[in-house]
């Protein structure tokens, strides 16, 4: 019963001060600068999982260069692939709520910015605490800026309708640094380095593994998916940016990734917006990655070894996606100095032609095929306000 008091509480002092035009800081309403954000993404793909997102985002720019930020989003789950297909399980429809709070403050010192921030996420079957900073120093007039950013989650995983006393740790440590130059007033060059450090629960407790002679699933032996304890990952990332005239901007970047667990990975980009009459702007995009596969995969399992897994994400595979976005600047709007609606759709392909999964025949036996290629759509509508 405290919880909903303690809400009650909270909304009665949000609701005095905005009638009295006042902050706790006394600083009046006039003086704030909100901004708000609403949004929406739906993501399908042709292997039955579907996942709705929507997302509210809400903040202020306070006096002294202070920047508040509050974020709640909320997924919807549903999938009946084969990374969560069991012996017992045949789907899994799964709700998701996250919660953000971050603060930001730009010119601590010269050309100096801080931020920070903490979410909170929680399921049915898991829970997360993630705290984040940041700093950004900008050099030579600030043509030259270095980011640094350091991130530590704490993560708990277990099965629905299980003791949350048996649920499985994972801590996750992140690193990101960053340089951005501006070469020209047309062109901006970035290198950024992400690396994370992860130790705990890796697996997924709704997967398991077969172990069989066979090329189908009789005489089967399902067991545990199992992961390496820790996982290192490294990855390199250099992007550009260059405009063309006053309407056109095109970027390109290629991102480099290698883990400890023998993953490598290669991911190209490229874009291009223009600015269109009445105030829309239009991009396109396109991405490809090739990816390899951990050292312990296996497309399919003879023996319990060391380490198993049934991740598809683990294995070799392809990545391409194509799409375009549409940002259309509404202008004033009921006092808000920018209304701003975007819109996007992208089409995803997969390709997995060593990963093996069991497909009922017209005989009614099981036999292992390919996976082959699994195709996604991702659409996104979002609103902008900012007074």
């Amino acid at each position: 019963m405290r919880a909903p008091s303690a809400r009650r509480w909270l909304r009665g002092l949000a609701l005095l001060l905005v009638c009295s035009g006042a902050s706790p800081w006394g600083i009046r309403a006039d003086d704030l600068q909100p901004r708000g954000t609403a949004a929406v993404n739906v993501y399908s793909e042709s292997m039955n999982t579907s996942i709705v997102s929507t997302s509210a985002t809400g903040g202020v720019r306070l006096p002294h260069e202070l920047e508040l930020d509050l974020a709640w989003s909320a997924d919807i789950i549903s999938s009946a692939s084969v990374d969560v297909i069991t012996a017992a399980t045949d789907r899994i429809d799964e709700l998701r709520n996250q919660a953000s709070v971050a603060v930001s403050r730009d010119f601590v010192g010269r050309d100096l910015d801080l931020d920070a921030g903490y979410t909170f996420s929680i399921e049915r079957d898991s829970y997360s605490h993630v705290a984040h900073m940041g700093v950004r120093q900008g050099f030579l007039d600030d043509d030259l800026s270095l980011s640094l950013g350091y991130g530590l989650s704490y993560n708990r995983l277990g099965v629905r309708d299980e003791q949350m006393s048996k649920w499985r740790p994972l801590w996750v440590n992140t690193l990101d640094l960053g340089l951005t130059y501006i070469l020209n007033p047309e062109t901006q060059l970035e290198l950024i380095y992400s690396g994370g450090f992860s130790k705990g629960y890796h697996a997924s407790r709704y997967r398991r593994v077969p172990i069989t002679f066979r090329q189908d699933l009789r005489a089967t032996e399902w067991v545990d998916e199992l992961d390496p304890n820790t996982r290192v990952r490294n990855a390199i990332t250099l992007r550009g940016e260059h405009a063309f005239g006053q309407r056109w901007i095109a970027s390109l970047g290629y991102r480099f990734y290698r883990d400890s667990w023998g993953v490598m990975g290669h991911t190209l980009r490229v874009g291009a917006s223009v600015d269109l009459p009445g105030h829309v702007t239009l991009s396109l995009r396109a991405r490809g990655s090739q990816q390899g596969a951990a050292s312990f995969y296996e497309p399919i399992y003879r023996s319990r070894t060391r380490y198993r897994t049934r991740d598809r994400r683990l294995s070799p595979h392809l990545t391409g996606m194509a799409g375009a976005a549409v940002a259309w600047d509404l202008g004033s709007y009921v006092g808000w100095d920018a209304l701003e609606l975007r819109a996007s759709a992208d089409a995803v392909i997969y390709r997995f032609n060593d990963y093996f999964a069991p497909r009922l025949d017209s005989f009614g036996g099981a036999p292992w095929r390919t996976l082959g290629d699994l195709e996604g759509l991702v659409l996104h509508l979002e609103l902008r306000l900012r007074r």
